[in-house]
């Protein structure tokens, strides 16, 4: 089969014989592990109420990755960082944030609250869910 070619030409390395056929799959997206600082990235962006997003960016991501980097050396689970993270949401759904404060720094502001509350909780055997006392709120 032959092309007529353009006024341009054709592009370097390409072949005026034989074009290049789409690929038939669309892109994958790249799955993150949950417990991964990224999946742990990404839960936190997931939980905050759609309220409370606001309208510049609700989430910092390397401020909070370093963040989780952080409890992960202090030997944290991924499962006590999410159990923070759920802390974190309850008590603002509660209290909603004023509107000048983005989520994310008000979790990091209180974030040794939350670690000292998970530390203080109690895990379920078998489950990875924290579970804490009502009264430690």
């Amino acid at each position: 089969m032959s092309r007529v070619p353009d006024d341009w030409g054709t592009a370097i390395g390409d072949d005026p014989e034989n074009p290049k056929l789409p690929k038939d799959s669309p892109k994958k997206k790249r799955q993150h592990e949950p417990d991964s600082r990224t999946g742990l990235l990404l839960y936190f962006n997931q939980t905050i109420p759609v309220d409370m997003k606001r309208i510049g960016a609700n989430v910092n991501g390397p401020v909070m990755l370093k963040y989780f980097k952080t409890l992960h050396d202090k030997d944290f689970t991924s499962a006590q960082i999410r159990g923070m993270i759920d802390l974190f949401v309850q008590a603002i759904t509660r209290r909603p944030l004023p509107s000048h404060i983005a989520p994310w720094r008000a979790f990091i502001s209180d974030i040794d609250k939350y670690a000292d509350l998970v530390q203080r909780a109690t895990t379920t055997e078998g489950n990875n869910e924290v579970e804490v006392d009502d009264r430690l709120l």
